[in-house]
C-alpha cells in the first residue's frame, strides 16, 4: 500500500542551536559570597546585597548558610539584635552539589528540598559559587522551575489538576528545542514530583489524624529513573516506619486512593495494575519491605519477586528521607553470583527485535513497541550491571556508566548502550507528542511507515546493538564461571 503523506508523523522543531546550560557551571556567574562565624548578621546583611546568601566555611566541604529566610525566621522572628554572630543562627551542613552537575539535576534539588541557594563545590570542596531558583529562568529548564513553584503554591487540587494540564505542554517546548533526551525528561520529572508531593500534602491536611512523619513515599520505574515520557504510568510505593500499625495503614490507604484519583485529575496515567500504594503489596512497613526483599533474593520467581524487586530497585523518595529499603538488601547480591546470573539471564528474555511472532499472528507486522523490543532491554541490562559494582544509580545512563568496563559490561558496549538509548528515547519523546498533537491515544507502538526513513534506519541498528550485546551476556552467563565475571571490578 502507499503511503499518504498523511500517514507520515511530522514533529514541528525549530533549527538546531548549540544547547546551553547543560552543567551548573554555565549558571554560576558571580564569585562565592563568604562569612565567618564571628561575623554580625547585620554585617552579613550587607555583604549579601543582590546575591541573597553568605556562606561560612564549617569543615572541609561543609558550609553553613545565611539566607534572606535565615534572617527573617531566626533574627528577626527571634528578635535578635544586629550584633548576634552569623555562626549562632546559620543554617548548618547544607546542601551542595559539585561542579559538572547537570542542570536537570541541581533543578531537583533546589524543587524538591525547596531551597533557596545551592551551592556549588569544586572537587576539592572550595565553593564556587551558588545558584537560585531565578537562575534557572534563562535556562531551557526555566519552565519546569515556574510550573514546580506554582504548584508548590497551589492551595486546591483543583489548582494542581489546572498545572498539571500543562505539563504536555511544557515536555513539548522542551524536545522541540532539541535539548538531550535524559535532560529533558529530568526536568518532566521533576514539574511530576511537584504535583505528587503537592497532592499528597493537600490530601494529608485534609486527614488531620494522619501524619507526613509516618510514611515515605516513593515513585518508581521510568519516573525514578527521571526517564518518564507522556505516556509513562505513575507508580509508587509506600514505606511506613515500622511502628504504625496495621489497623492505621487501611486509613493511609483509603487517602491514598484519593490522591490516585488526584493525580488522574491532573492528567496524570495513574498504574492501573496495582503499583500504587491502595495496594498492601505497595505499601509495606520498613521490616516487611525488608524481609519481603530478602525472600525475592532467595527465590525471584516466587510472589513476582524479579518484578518487584525491579520496581523497588528503581525507587526514588519524593516524601521523606528513607531509603529504599530494597536495594540495602540487594546490594549485597554480588556476593551471589548465582543468583545475579539468574536475575541477570532472565532479564534477558525481553529480547531486542523489530518484529515478534507474536505481532504477525495478530497482524501488526507493522508497528513497533518502543519500550517493550528496544528501550526495556536496555534498561535491564543496565538495571543489574550497575547492582553487580553495587551502584546506587538509578538513571539508565549513569547505570552503564557505573558498570562500564567490567566483564559484564565492557567500555566499548557501554557506550553504545549509552548512545542507543538516547536514540531511542529521543524517537520516543518525538513519536508521543506528534501522537498528542493530533489528539491520539499516547503510546510506545509506532506504525514503522509514518516514520521518517532516517528514525526507521536508527531504529534498526539499536535494535541490533541491543541484540549484540544481549547475545554476548548470554554466552558469558552460559560458558564462564559465575564467580569470575561477578568479582571482575
Amino acid at each position: 500500500m502507499d503511503e499518504r503523506p498523511e500517514d507520515r508523523l511530522e514533529v514541528r522543531v525549530g533549527p538546531r542551536e548549540t544547547p546551553r546550560y547543560r552543567t551548573v557551571d554555565e549558571l554560576v556567574v558571580s564569585a562565592p559570597v563568604l562569612g565567618t562565624p564571628d561575623m554580625t548578621v547585620a554585617a552579613a546583611a550587607r555583604l549579601m546585597g543582590g546575591c541573597g546568601y553568605v556562606a561560612v566555611p564549617d569543615g572541609p566541604g561543609r558550609f553553613g548558610l545565611v539566607t534572606d529566610r535565615v534572617l527573617r525566621e531566626r533574627v528577626l522572628a527571634a528578635g535578635l539584635p544586629g550584633d548576634t554572630p552569623i555562626g549562632a543562627v546559620m543554617a548548618r551542613d547544607v546542601r551542595t552539589v559539585p561542579t559538572g552537575t547537570p542542570t536537570a539535576t541541581v533543578l531537583e534539588e533546589l524543587v524538591q528540598y525547596r531551597l533557596d541557594q545551592l551551592l556549588v563545590v569544586d572537587p576539592a570542596g572550595n565553593l564556587r559559587g551558588a545558584v537560585d531558583p531565578q537562575d534557572f529562568l534563562a535556562a531551557p529548564s526555566g519552565a519546569g522551575v515556574v510550573l514546580a513553584r506554582q504548584v508548590e503554591r497551589a492551595e486546591t487540587l483543583g489548582q494542581v489538576a489546572a498545572l498539571g494540564e500543562r505539563l504536555p505542554r511544557l515536555l513539548a517546548d522542551l524536545v522541540r528545542q532539541r535539548r538531550d533526551p535524559s535532560e529533558t525528561t529530568a526536568v518532566y520529572a521533576t514539574a511530576l514530583d511537584a504535583v505528587q508531593r503537592r497532592v499528597l500534602a493537600l490530601v494529608l491536611e485534609a486527614h488531620p489524624r494522619l501524619s507526613a512523619e509516618e510514611f515515605t513515599w516513593m515513585v518508581l520505574g521510568s519516573n525514578a529513573r527521571r526517564e518518564p515520557t507522556l505516556g509513562s504510568d505513575i507508580d509508587s510505593a509506600v514505606v511506613f516506619a515500622d511502628s504504625v500499625p496495621q489497623a492505621r495503614r487501611a486509613a493511609y490507604r483509603e487517602a491514598f486512593g484519593e490522591v490516585a484519583d488526584a493525580l488522574r485529575a491532573a492528567g496524570l496515567r495513574v498504574d492501573g495494575h496495582g503499583a500504587t500504594p491502595t495496594n498492601p503489596r505497595f505499601a509495606r512497613s520498613r521490616a516487611e519491605w525488608r524481609a519481603a526483599a530478602r525472600q525475592w533474593l532467595r527465590s525471584p520467581l516466587d510472589d513476582q519477586g524479579m518484578l518487584m524487586a525491579s520496581l523497588l530497585l528503581d525507587g526514588r523518595s519524593v516524601h521523606g528521607r528513607t531509603e529504599p529499603v530494597v536495594h540495602e538488601v540487594f546490594a549485597d547480591v554480588r556476593d551471589h553470583p548465582a543468583t545475579l546470573r539468574f536475575l541477570i539471564r532472565e532479564s534477558l528474555t525481553a529480547k531486542a527485535r523489530l518484529v515478534s511472532v507474536r505481532d504477525v499472528l495478530a497482524g501488526r507486522g507493522g508497528t513497533f513497541d518502543l519500550k517493550a523490543h528496544a528501550l526495556r532491554p536496555v534498561v535491564e541490562i543496565a538495571r543489574w550491571a550497575a547492582l553487580s559494582v553495587r551502584s546506587p544509580e538509578l538513571s539508565t545512563r549513569a547505570r552503564l556508566a557505573a558498570a562500564s568496563g567490567t566483564m559484564l559490561l565492557p567500555a566499548e558496549q557501554a557506550d553504545v548502550l549509552v548512545e542507543v538509548f538516547d536514540v531511542l528515547q529521543h524517537t520516543r519523546l518525538r513519536v508521543q507528542l506528534a501522537q498528542w498533537d493530533k489528539g491520539e491515544p499516547v503510546s510506545d507502538v509506532v506504525r514503522m511507515r509514518r516514520l521518517p526513513p532516517l528514525d526507521r534506519s536508527r531504529i534498526a541498528q539499536s535494535v541490533r546493538e541491543i541484540g549484540t550485546v544481549q547475545t554476548r551476556l548470554a554466552n558469558l552467563l552460559q560458558y564462564t564461571p559465575a564467580e569470575e565475571w561477578a568479582a571482575s571490578p
